[in-house]
């Protein structure tokens, strides 16, 4: 099993947290050049039948929509 599995993150949150400590572990000026590419910006539309019903915008994936919590067993 790997190892983001088995904490209980989904694989999104575990190259959010890994990006976040490599980015953190970087000297400036690199620091803030790539400062901004751990943003994350991803819309879930929700549909009935073939009508839009809502959109929910995230940028973050601790804030992530009920179907990307969790992986599955």
């Amino acid at each position: 099993m790997s190892y983001w599995r088995a904490a209980g993150i989904t694989f999104g949150q575990y190259l959010q947290i890994t990006g976040g400590a490599v980015r953190n572990c970087l000297k400036q000026p690199l620091k803030d050049q790539v400062a901004s590419r751990g943003a994350v910006h991803f819309r879930e539309r929700f549909y009935s039948g073939t009508a839009l019903k809502q959109t929910k915008i995230v940028n973050s994936f601790e804030h992530s929509p009920v179907g990307f919590a969790k992986p599955k067993e």
